[in-house]
């Protein structure tokens, strides 16, 4: 590249940092970036990790000091300690490699491979100058319901319990339970769309049954009968009977 991309993102920041421009457009950078960068002509969106990954391959390559670089080989570690093994690859790969770029983002990568015949064990040091980490998944949710109590002179309440997305139904129950003071096995939980039952979520099921869609309602029965430990799996979707109406006047969330 002969230090044009370095040049020019120089000047670039430069003039960033010079306070002298309310707004700057990178043009000349850009113009320079498509030339040698072909996948990012034009004004289509692009992935930045993909455009910083050949930023810093590209000025690595403008300002490495090295202009000659010597012939190395692949060095195996045969037991050896690893700080040995690694200062012996990084002192091989600095000899081919020397910049701003080397001294500031990059490092090696420890590898160990075993084979699971002989249980040779290899282990290598490569260096690296990105890592891509998967983003941290979100593991619970809300689920919002309305709790109607057995006493007819109380109002239903409405409320939001979180729970672990691998959970299962009766793990919801116990939360409610907790707000409620209702056991868990006395609690019935339905799905009422539009004031009809619609179909019931029984202790053994997973929480992917409980739609964020569905009117979750928690129901009170005193008789064991209504006790669910069903272990099979129901999708009834037929409207058999219509529920009493309520007003809900409370909202109370559990484990937010």
């Amino acid at each position: 590249m002969c230090s044009e991309l370095a040049n020019v993102f120089a000047s670039l920041l430069s003039d960033l940092w010079s306070g002298q421009y309310r707004s700057l457009s990178p043009h000349e950078f850009k113009s320079k970036l498509e030339r040698f960068a072909p996948t990012f002509a034009g004004y289509q969106q692009h992935d930045a990790q993909e455009l910083l990954s050949f930023l810093l391959d590209g000025l690595h390559e403008d300002l490495n000091r090295v202009t000659t670089k010597p012939a190395t080989e692949t060095l195996a570690a045969n037991g050896r300690p690893d700080g040995i093994v690694a200062a012996e690859a990084w002192q091989n790969y600095r000899a081919r490699n020397d910049s701003f770029i080397v001294d500031n983002f990059q490092g090696l990568l420890r590898s160990e491979v075993r084979c699971p015949k002989c249980e040779r064990i290899s282990v290598t040091f490569d260096p690296f100058m990105y890592l891509s980490l998967p983003l941290p998944m979100k593991t619970s949710r809300l689920v919002e319901l309305i709790f109607v109590p057995d006493d007819g002179t109380k109002k239903p309440i409405k409320m939001k319990v979180q729970v672990q997305k691998s959970d299962r139904v009766l793990a919801l129950k116990q939360q409610i339970s907790q707000i409620t003071g209702v056991p868990p096995h006395l609690l019935i939980l339905c799905d009422v769309p539009h004031s009809y039952f619609m179909k019931l979520f029984y202790d053994s099921d997973s929480m992917d049954s409980v739609q964020d869609n569905d009117d979750v309602y928690a129901y009170v029965s005193d008789e064991a009968r209504h006790t669910h430990t069903h272990t099979h799996t129901h999708t009834h979707t037929h409207a058999y009977t219509r529920p009493l109406c309520y007003q809900v006047i409370n909202n109370v969330s559990c484990g937010v």
